[in-house]
């Protein structure tokens, strides 16, 4: 802080008084810019719906005492209007930046550090889902037989590079969304329902890390 004179003096008189003045400087909050937020968009078509809250610790990185809000352009973080609400819809397709204002809620001025979040949308793959059965005959007439689930890859994936995208097979869906209790062994498994049994096919994305 530095203290600063001021004189008022009456231009009739020439009387006058003398009071101080004290400047202060107060240091901005300091921010960290996040990682992304990212988003498999199950339709593909570029927009998703985020948390912006979940770049808060990222951004504050441990520290109290301060305030995040998010706003789509720099001009309105700068000026603190137009906050946007949690969940976000994206406006702009497959990549977005928006800008989060950091405000410390113990110091009155308006001083504030503005840091870009990234907001990325990933399709999620593009696979058949209306897959070929697969059969055997089977030779004791009890209902059950080996399969050799990998035929089904090549039909599952559609096209798709199969060096970018794993396919594993689980016996309900519940396991493929967790993901949990894949087959173990695919090339030789033999049905636990006899006759008929539906199994449940997951392709992960290694790249983005989104799933269908």
């Amino acid at each position: 802080p530095q203290t600063v004179y001021v004189r008022v003096e009456d231009i009739v008189t020439n009387c006058f008084s003398i009071t101080t003045l004290e400047l202060q400087v107060e240091q901005a909050p300091t921010a960290n810019t996040p990682m992304p937020l990212e988003y498999c968009d199950p339709d593909s078509d570029g927009t998703g719906v985020f948390t912006l809250t979940d770049a808060d610790a990222d951004i504050v990185g441990g520290q109290l005492g301060l305030t995040v809000s998010y706003h789509e352009t720099m001009a309105d973080a700068d000026n603190n209007v137009n906050a946007l609400s949690s969940p976000y819809n994206n406006i702009v397709a497959f990549n977005q930046t928006i800008y989060a204002r950091v405000e410390s809620v113990t110091i009155t001025t308006d001083c504030a550090t503005i840091v870009e979040l990234e907001l990325i949308v990933y399709d999620t793959p593009a696979i058949e889902e209306d897959i070929t059965p697969l059969e055997a005959c089977d030779d004791n007439d009890d209902g059950f037989a080996q399969f050799d689930l990998t035929q089904a890859d090549a039909d599952v994936l559609n096209g798709l590079d199969a060096v970018q995208y794993t396919v594993r097979y689980y016996e309900t869906e519940a396991n493929a969304e967790a993901p949990s209790n894949a087959i173990v062994n695919p090339t030789a498994y033999t049905n636990t329902m006899a006759n008929m049994q539906t199994l449940w096919v997951r392709v992960d994305d290694t790249a983005t890390g989104c799933f269908k």
